[in-house]
């Protein structure tokens, strides 16, 4: 069990240039679920101060061995900047789902990368979607990129050797290089009329 005292509701983050990253979060132990949201811009710092990252010098949730961890992304964030990994050791995190009425507009790079997500609903908020976002995403089994993503980065799902289907509703007019790179599983890609 772990120690109430372990969890916050806020974390604000002064990194050396003296800007400050906030960002709300919540984990149940019930559900196993860590809700993350802040007002906007959800990054590194930010997010590194999460149980799941570094609290007193360590990894909270690997010190108690809790695997397989719920995400909630909050509605009110509408960036999360490149790298800055939901699961930064790696098969940790089970399962990444966004609050309904997500704002999300810009995920960044591998911010989904590494994690033991099967599948995952993407917000029709989003625009942006960066490069190796769920490589190494070895369970993930089907994906949909939603209509209103314009950009898509390099190497998607680099590396995700369950990937069976894959589609691309998304107006892109080429396909990123090594986005099915090693995705040995891959039996169906529904590609855009644009592409």
């Amino acid at each position: 069990m772990i120690p109430v005292e372990a969890f916050a509701t806020e974390t604000v983050v002064t990194d050396a240039s003296g800007s400050s990253a906030y960002c709300d979060w919540k984990y149940t132990a019930s559900t196993n679920t860590l809700y993350v949201n802040t007002d906007g811009i959800l990054d590194g710092s930010a997010i590194n101060s999460l149980p799941t990252y570094y609290t007193d010098g360590g990894e909270i949730f690997e010190y108690y061995n809790i695997q397989n961890i719920n995400v909630v992304i909050g509605k009110d964030i509408t960036k999360i900047t490149d790298e800055t990994w939901i699961d930064v050791n790696g098969e940790t995190v089970a399962t990444i789902t966004f609050e309904e009425g997500s704002k999300l507009e810009y995920l960044g790079t591998t911010v989904c990368a590494y994690s033991l997500i099967e599948a995952i609903e993407l917000p029709d908020s989003l625009k942006f979607i960066g490069g190796f976002q769920f490589s190494d995403c070895k369970k993930l089994t089907s994906i949909t990129i939603p209509s209103g993503v314009a950009t898509i980065g390099q190497s998607l799902f680099y590396h995700c050797t369950s990937l069976k289907e894959a589609v691309i509703d998304a107006p892109i007019t080429t396909v990123p290089c090594e986005t099915f790179r090693y995705c040995t599983a891959l039996t169906s890609v529904k590609l855009p009329a644009s592409v």
